[in-house]
Parts: C-alpha cells; sequence; structure tokens
C-alpha cells in the first residue's frame, strides 16, 4: 500500500500542491481506522490496512517536503526531523496498547483520533507553499504564504526574489516532462543519492528491529518480558528522534549521518557477536544476556537520531524543485520496497544464516551507508533551498 501510495503522490502534490494532498488523505486515514474498528471479517482488515499503507505513502512525503518549502534555512532541519518524533510516539503508542492487551478494536480507534484528527485542523488553516505558489506564477499569494511563515514582522522581500528568480527560469512540468529531467547530472545525482542513502539505511535493519522487536528479545533470551523490552525499544527510539532536531543543525546533516552510521555498525557488530556466541557457547551467553538489550537500545537511539530522520530531510533538500515533487515520491517507492525486502526476508533468511550472520550483514550495510555519505552526499546546513539547487548546477558543468 505504501508503494503504491508514493507512486500517487507525485502526480498529487504535482497537481494539487502537498498541503491539498494532506488535507485529501488525512479523512481518508481516520475513515479507513474507523473501519478498523468496526471490521468484522478478516477480508476487511485487508482492505482497510492496504489502504492505510497507500495513505502512508502519501502522507509521508507530502508532510515532509511541505515542511522543507515552508521553513526557514536556519530551522529547516530541526522542524523536518520534528515529524519523525510523531512517528516515534506512533511507535511507543503502539507497543504500549500491546502491552496493555487493549484490544485490536479499541488500538485501532485511538491511534485513528489521535493521528488525523490534530493533522486535519493544523494544515487547514496553512496557506500553501510559497514555492509551489510561485512556480505556477501566483507571486501575491506567494508573498503572502511567505510572510505568512515568516511572521508579520520579517521582511520577506529579497527571499520572495530569490524564489521568484528560480521558479520564472522553470515551466511547470508533466509527470513524465520531469521524469525526463534525470538526463541532467543537476538532478540525476542528488535522486541517484537519495536513493542509495535509503537503500543502504534500510539494509541496516531499523523495520526489522521496530517490526520484530518482539521475536529478536525472545532469541535473546534476555530474562526480560518481550513485550516490556519492545516498549524500551520504543522509547529509545523516541528519545532519539527528540535528540535528532538539535544533532542536524548544530552539528549539520553529513557529519551526523556518518557519525550515526558508525554507531549502528558497531552496535550491529556486537549484537551479532552475541547471537554467535549463544550458538557456540550457551552457557557463557547466560552471563552476557543483557547485551542485545544494551545493543538495540544504542542502535535504536542512534537510528532514531541519525539514520531514519536525515536521509527524509535530504531527499526533499537535494532535489531540484522541478523534480521536488515526482522525486521525492518515487524516491519513497524505493524506501519502501528496500524496507519491505529487508523485513519480510528477516525470517527465512534467520533460518538458514542464523541471527548473528544476519545482524552482522546489516552492519556492513550501515558501514557502506558512511561511506556513500562520505563521498557524494554534500552538507546543506544553513543553505537555502535555491543555494542546494545551484551547487548542483555549478557541479553538473
Amino acid at each position: 500500500g505504501a508503494l503504491l501510495g508514493s507512486l500517487v503522490c507525485g502526480s498529487l502534490m504535482a497537481s494539487v500542491g502537498q498541503r491539498r494532498a494532506v488535507l485529501i488523505t488525512t479523512p481518508v486515514v481516520l475513515v479507513t481506522w474507523l473501519a478498523t474498528w468496526a471490521a468484522f471479517s478478516v477480508y476487511l482488515l485487508l482492505v482497510t490496512r492496504i489502504v492505510l499503507g497507500v495513505c502512508i505513502g502519501i502522507l509521508g512525503t507530502s508532510v515532509q517536503v511541505y515542511i522543507v518549502e515552508t521553513s526557514h534555512k536556519s530551522v529547516r532541519g530541526s522542524l523536518t526531523c520534528v515529524t519523525d518524533i510523531y512517528v516515534s510516539l506512533g511507535i511507543l503508542l503502539a507497543y504500549a496498547l500491546g502491552a496493555l492487551d487493549v484490544g485490536w478494536r479499541w488500538s485501532a480507534f485511538i491511534l485513528g483520533v489521535i493521528t488525523t484528527v490534530p493533522l486535519v485542523v493544523g494544515m487547514a488553516l496553512f496557506p500553501d507553499s510559497p514555492r509551489y505558489l510561485a512556480l505556477r506564477g501566483r507571486k501575491e499569494d506567494a508573498h503572502r504564504a511567505l510572510q505568512f511563515f515568516r511572521g508579520p514582522n520579517c521582511n520577506v522581500t529579497q527571499e520572495l526574489e530569490m524564489i521568484m528568480q528560480v521558479c520564472s527560469d522553470v515551466k511547470e512540468l508533466s509527470i513524465w516532462e520531469q521524469f525526463s529531467t534525470l538526463k541532467c547530472s543537476a538532478t540525476r545525482t542528488p535522486f541517484l543519492t537519495t536513493c542509495g542513502v535509503y537503500i543502504l539505511g534500510q539494509m541496516a535493519g531499523p523495520f526489522v528491529v521496530y517490526s520484530y522487536a518482539v521475536t529478536i528479545f525472545q532469541e535473546a533470551n534476555t530474562g526480560l518480558s518481550p513485550y516490556i523490552s519492545a516498549v524500551m525499544i520504543g522509547i529509545a527510539r523516541l528519545l532519539g528522534t527528540c535528540v535528532s532536531p538539535v544533532v542536524v543543525e548544530r552539528a549539520g546533516r553529513r557529519p551526523s549521518l556518518i557519525v550515526g552510521a558508525v554507531g549502528v555498525t558497531l552496535s550491529l557488530l556486537v549484537l551479532g557477536s552475541y547471537f554467535q556466541v549463544k550458538v557456540t557457547d550457551p552457557i557463557s551467553a547466560l552471563s552476557i544476556n543483557w547485551m542485545p538489550v544494551i545493543c538495540l537500545v544504542i542502535y535504536t537511539v542512534i537510528v532514531g537520531a541519525t539514520v531514519s530522520p536525515i536521509p527524509f530531510l535530504l531527499s526533499s533538500e537535494l532535489l531540484p524543485i522541478t523534480f521536488r515533487s515526482v522525486g521525492s515520491a518515487t524516491s519513497k517507492v524505493v524506501f519502501f520496497t528496500a524496507g519491505l525486502v529487508v523485513m519480510y526476508s528477516f525470517l527465512g533468511l534467520q533460518a538458514v544464516l542464523g541471527l548473528a550472520v544476519l545482524f552482522w550483514s546489516y552492519a556492513v550495510s550501515s558501514f557502506l551507508l558512511m561511506l556513500l555519505v562520505a563521498w557524494v552526499v554534500p552538507e546543506t546546513k544553513g543553505k537555502t533551498l535555491e543555494e542546494i539547487e545551484e551547487y548542483y548546477n555549478l557541479k553538473s558543468m
């Protein structure tokens, strides 16, 4: 569902804008959660899950592009990372509802109301993105929107002129025309960079840890309740995402992601080593059965602070305005595809390779992510979207 939603999202944002895409999709999410709550057959549950997946694919990209295009360069990174805090809160809430044995019906009802009503009310009060309006030649509307986001006492003339200048140099393109811009290295390079970061980040296993936390803790034989351990993972991810807005603005995107990838690599290497000891010397493993808890908590905090939010931020920052809507959505297709492949191959690979080799392979992916970021990802902290676009234009000459 999320794959399909990501495919639809590009054309939806291009036609109605990010804000309206959110306003159209969010009520569907609420209705779908309520249908899950009232479901009377397993087939209806399957339908609601697919529809929710489609909506997640649309909302995930629309919200991030909207925040990137409306926020000032000084806070763009932190505001974009804040969205991941709410993802962490949702994961933690789902873990908590499971631990409290609320039941899936009321869990669906609670999650549906909490996640949709505030979003619809908030987005209804906001204007469209100034860059979306400028790209369509609506300068006065773009001025009012930019003034709204910068505050009544801020002089937005210079920023507006820069936006209008970039937008005047390009025309509004159809979906296929936007894809044709990939022939130019100024578009192709940031797009492939984004896809590479997404793929290697997902191959480091975050979806596996979130989805199979209970299974992993059961295999680790830590002595703790697997469900309580899963809640600990949810809390750790929340802590990490709460740190991420500060990290990306103070340290920068590139250094943060490099350090985060190194930390993830080390935690996965140690975790894999524990499971290897558990196979070769189970008696000794009992004396260090606290190790997987520590490793997974550290892993989750680091992922929440760096490896999870920063690629989303980069996907919206690096792409040029002519390809941002379609490119962000297409890169999300790559993201969800990589995540699904890694997640759904986990149990089969665990049976064949064992957890030790599996976590070591995730560590290799994280190490490759570090190398990729160090090699090709530019620092975008403190730069306007127009300056980032100009960087790739100059590089392609």
